[in-house]
This record gives C-alpha cells, structure tokens and sequence, in this order.
C-alpha cells in the first residue's frame, strides 16, 4: 500500500451537505491524504446520495447501520487500516470545517500520540479540549448522576464543570502545546503507532456521547498522550446533523453511554 499522511474518517448521519463543507476545506491540506465517508445509514435515498457524492471526489464510502457514534467509526477505521498505509488517522465530524493542519507541527510529535487542534464554534467560543484534567468533584457529581438521574445533580455539575474549565483556560492561556485529559471528539488526530495500542477505538455499548471519556482512559491506560496544540485550527457547526428527534433522545443516550464509562475498568 502507498505510504500517505493522513487518512479520515468522516461518520455521517444526514450530513452530507456539510461534509461538502469540510471536503472543500481539505483544500488547505498539501500532503497526500485519504477519505473514508461512512454513512450510518438514515435511509435508501441518502445512502444513494453518499455513494454519488464519494464517487465525484473519488474516495472511499462505507454504509452501516446506524449502531451509534463509537460502532460506524469503528467501521471506519478498520477499513481505513485495512486499505491505508497512514502516518495519521483523523476523526472528523461532517460539520467541521479545516482552517488550518501543518504537517510539520503533527510530525514533531511523533506517532504515539493524539492531538487535538483549536476547535471553535461559528461564533466563536473555544470547544477543545473537552477537559484539561479529570476533576475530581465534577466526576463524582456525574457518576451520582448517572445512578439516581438527579437532574439537579446534573445542573450542578454542569456549573462546576464550566468553573473547572475557565479558569485552566485562563491558566494555560499563554502555554502551547497543553497535555490534558480529554479532546473534544469531533476532531482528533492519531498517530498510527497509538491507534495500533487503541484498537478498537471506541466502546460500542455507548450509542452517543461519553466517547472521548473512554478514549481519554484507554490512551492514559496506555501511556499515550493526549495533545491540544492551538496552532492547529477547526471550526465546528455543532449538531449539524441532530434533527429534533435526536435532541429528544439525548439523555438517554447520555446516561448509558455514562454507566458504561463508569462501569468500565481502565
């Protein structure tokens, strides 16, 4: 297999509208790359639509049923490792859009290792990283949470989450690269050696959300950091694929992808 930089995986779920968005800003890339659009699949007609789309710009498309976020990339990387010969895997949400990815600054760090760029929303507000450490209380609320579904509990660690989150933001403003515990997970870039270790990336009992929790203890599990490097840039849509349906279905999606985190021993 041709030896290239970087290979994607773009999990889609009614977003290929946006995925043309981030397709477009690969433009900003000059290394050889690879993209492999997975489709989980939302109906016959879209899964049409994502084969046309992959066929014009000539990469890779995979349909699978829709088993959740963890389970269709999972898909996705298997194939990307199976037909790829990659330095770096990225996992990108359809809804992202590429401002900025230099190879030389990725390079430096080597292939053991997982990096998140500077995610920003479209009006501005910094996403990454998800947390800069495990804070301790925050945690012990959320698991409280989980097991008598409290949502006073929840709105409490939502608060002290946020007041964790300001002030490291305040603290490691002038610091770059910055070591932390969790990348938020609509963009993330892995060193092929550290996916090696990670395989399977994802826990597939967590339908959605909760994801980049487990990876943040798998990765720790195994000594490979996790990087936020703000010269690299990304904005995200947020919910760029989420009908209203979904937003319905979010707390339960969050507490059971919650109790498996909390169930599992890392």
């Amino acid at each position: 297999m041709e030896k290239i930089k970087y290979c994607f995986v773009v999990l889609t779920y009614n977003g290929f509208n946006d995925f043309k968005k981030l397709y477009r800003s690969l433009s900003n890339i000059q290394e050889k790359f690879a993209v492999v659009l997975v489709d989980s699949f939302s109906s016959e007609l879209n899964r049409t639509i994502g084969e046309s789309i992959a066929g014009q710009l000539n990469i890779d498309f995979i349909s699978v049923p829709n088993r959740g976020y963890g389970a269709g990339n999972n898909v996705g990387i298997k194939f990307a490792i199976d037909n790829y010969n990659f330095e770096y895997l990225i996992i990108a949400n359809p809804d992202t859009i590429i401002d900025k990815i230099d190879y030389n600054i990725i390079s430096n760090y080597g292939e053991n290792v997982i990096i998140g760029p500077q995610i920003t929303n479209f009006n501005g507000k910094n996403k990454n990283p998800l947390y800069f450490k495990k804070y301790k209380l925050p945690f012990s609320i959320l698991r409280q949470y989980v097991r008598n579904r409290s949502l006073s509990l929840l709105y409490i660690y939502l608060a002290l989450n946020k007041i964790y989150s300001i002030f490291f933001r305040l603290k490691y403003r002038r610091r770059n690269p910055i070591g932390v515990y969790a990348l938020h997970g609509s963009f993330m870039i892995i060193g092929q050696k550290a996916l090696s270790k990670l395989i399977p990336l994802f826990d597939e009992r967590m339908f959605l959300y909760a994801e980049e929790n487990h990876v943040a203890e798998r990765a720790k599990s195994l000594n490979i950091p996790l990087l936020l490097d703000k010269n690299l840039q990304v904005r995200h849509k947020e919910n760029g694929s989420t009908t209203t349906e979904d937003v319905n279905k979010d707390q339960k999606h969050t507490l059971q992808s919650l109790r498996v985190f909390f169930e599992n021993r890392y």
